[in-house]
């Protein structure tokens, strides 16, 4: 690495996604929606690669 190694802790956030949707708000029951539509094939998609395919 060249240079000064310059740290930027405050460059990475560690607010949680879901606490900046009110939990009313519509855009939150769109997502929940499509990720439960989704809930199949990420079963699948994971089941594969925890076998190591």
């Amino acid at each position: 690495m060249r240079g000064p190694d310059i740290h930027q802790d405050t460059l990475f956030s560690t607010a949680s996604p879901a606490g900046q949707v009110p939990k009313d708000h519509p855009l939150r029951q769109l997502v929940d929606m499509a990720l439960l539509a989704l809930d199949e094939d990420f079963d699948d998609l994971y089941a594969d690669a925890a076998n190591g395919s």
